[in-house]
């Protein structure tokens, strides 16, 4: 006390200032009251009721939790990341599901589907593509994915390369991207216009690929194809369109020839050519005479149960010759390849641009988002037309792609998912041969299919593949996730102990089709 004087300088980790840190001299304490030192004080009949309960609260019973997991599962990039990480974001999908006390189990998952069969019209609207693979082994649900791997509700684990369809890019729960995602959401998810970081977004977009002048922003990969089409027949105040027969360009009526629920006047302006055939994109031309409005095409040709084709150069550019001759527009469909064949597009390696592309699934890490870049040929088409959604201004999905493409441009993830793709596709052909097995990879090796020789042989017009079945069944039941007639996807979270496993549940499954038929 005695150091408190007017001459003692304030404390040194304070920062000098010549009012609040000029010390005062010192004044008393007041001596403590004692218990009966102050009269009572008079009290409302109820206050008793209202005071704090001074003993503690009971302990809130804890939740069962769930299996952490394991490190060897991310990469090392994406481990260190993770520990970085603040607890509400990557490291949230760790724990289980909100609601759930139970761990995951077989019995787990038969009750969701049990419950889903109750309320949906087939489990077909949980995930069409997916709902077919319960028939093989696989859980019909899934509790969380965590880089490459997936855990189902029925308690397995499976290196997944089926990659939510080709959403998961980077890796499930990427950090970085969730923590942007949850920055985002937390100032709003969804408002009443767009914000900042729509016109971000659009910037980075109209830079990141090289045909790119405008940008639109939507949710679904048939949003933007939907828009495109109503884009081509603005621009050029035509009507038909030519596309690849068999392609899928998405979900609207037009695309589907012979669904339920799809009439032949909804693709009556459509003509479809086969794929890398110039002979036959020529007579579709010839077809829809001075009313050609638009050519689609996707980034390569990925029929169901059948070999893949990349684009040949010839092919490409006899696309954009025909554009250029006729006015009509070319749209190059990216919705399933964005970032997985070249960053800038899918046809960059071949020189030629399109005048509009679309992009969707790996472009935001499985947020809901679909973006359109186009050249400023049509730009005023693209401001005339009408089409809107509710969520196309959200913000949230905005922030994931804005920082999946920071990503690509910054890391090595492209050459991460090059480097697994390459090293799966050459090592099943490899085992293939090692088991005497003919069969096929085709199309990118980050985004290939696997076919058998002897199905392609036998299925006539069907696509029945009974070895792909067979194979994906072992693979399945061996904790690798694939589908029998669909291409796979590789991401950037597919390290060297994920392709291992892949590879030995490869050996399996084409060890299980050699015992399973005599004609391999």
């Amino acid at each position: 006390r005695d150091a408190c004087s007017s001459q003692t300088a304030p404390p040194t980790h304070l920062p000098t200032h010549p009012q609040r840190h000029t010390a005062t001299p010192h004044r008393p304490r007041r001596p403590p009251r004692g218990r009966g030192s102050r009269p009572p004080r008079a009290t409302h009949p109820h206050r008793r009721r209202f005071r704090r309960a001074r003993t503690a609260p009971p302990a809130r019973a804890r939740r069962p939790r769930a299996h952490a997991m394991p490190p060897h599962l991310i990469s090392a990039t994406a481990a260190a990341t993770a520990a970085a990480a603040p607890s509400n974001c990557g490291g949230s999908t760790l724990q289980m599901a909100k609601g759930r006390t139970d761990p995951p189990s077989p019995a787990v998952d038969e009750e969701l589907a049990k419950r889903a069969g109750a309320v949906f019209p087939g489990l077909k609207w949980t995930r069409t593509p997916m709902a077919a693979l319960t028939q093989l082994g696989a859980p019909a649900f899934y509790e969380r994915g965590y880089g490459a791997r997936l855990l189902g509700a029925d308690g397995r684990e499976f290196v997944d390369l089926m990659c939510g369809f080709g959403c998961n890019f980077l890796g499930y729960a990427h950090p970085s991207v969730e923590r942007a995602v949850n920055a985002q959401a937390t100032v709003g998810a969804c408002l009443s216009g767009p914000t900042e970081r729509s016109v971000e977004l659009a910037e980075e977009l109209v830079s990141f690929f090289p045909h790119a002048d405008w940008a639109l922003m939507a949710k679904n990969g048939s949003d933007t194809t939907s828009i495109a089409r109503l884009i081509c027949r603005a621009h050029t105040k035509k009507r038909v369109l030519l596309v690849e027969g068999g392609a899928y360009h998405g979900t609207p009526a037009p695309w589907h020839e012979g669904m339920p629920g799809v009439l032949p006047e909804d693709h009556a302006h459509q003509i479809n050519y086969v794929f890398n055939d110039v002979e036959s994109l020529h007579k579709a031309a010839e077809a829809a005479g001075d009313d050609l409005a638009g050519i689609f095409a996707g980034g390569f040709s990925y029929p169901l149960a059948a070999p893949a084709q990349m684009p040949t150069k010839e092919f490409a550019q006899a696309c954009r010759d025909l554009a250029d001759r006729t006015g009509a527009l070319l749209v190059l469909d990216d919705i399933r390849c964005t970032l997985r064949i070249d960053a800038r597009g899918s046809w960059a390696p071949l020189g030629v641009q399109p005048d509009i592309s679309v992009h969707c699934k790996s472009i935001a890490n499985g947020h809901p988002f679909s973006a359109m870049v186009g050249k400023d040929i049509c730009k005023d088409a693209a401001a005339k037309i009408f089409s809107t959604g509710t969520y196309w201004v959200s913000p949230a999905p905005m922030a994931a792609a804005l920082e999946v493409l920071r990503i690509v441009k910054e890391s090595d993830a492209l050459e991460r998912m090059h480097k697994a793709g390459d090293d799966i596709c050459n090592g099943f052909r490899a085992l293939a041969q090692k088991h005497g097995v003919a069969a096929q990879v085709t199309g990118p090796h980050t985004m290939p299919i696997i076919t058998f020789d002897a199905d392609m042989a036998e299925a006539g017009n069907t696509r029945d593949r009974p070895r792909s079945v067979a194979f994906a069944t072992k693979v399945i039941d061996e904790g690798v996730l694939i589908h029998p007639t669909h291409n796979f996807f590789l991401s950037a979270a597919h390290d060297a102990r994920d392709v291992e496993q892949v590879l030995k549940a490869f050996d399996a499954g084409l060890a299980a089709v050699k015992e399973q038929f005599a004609e391999c």
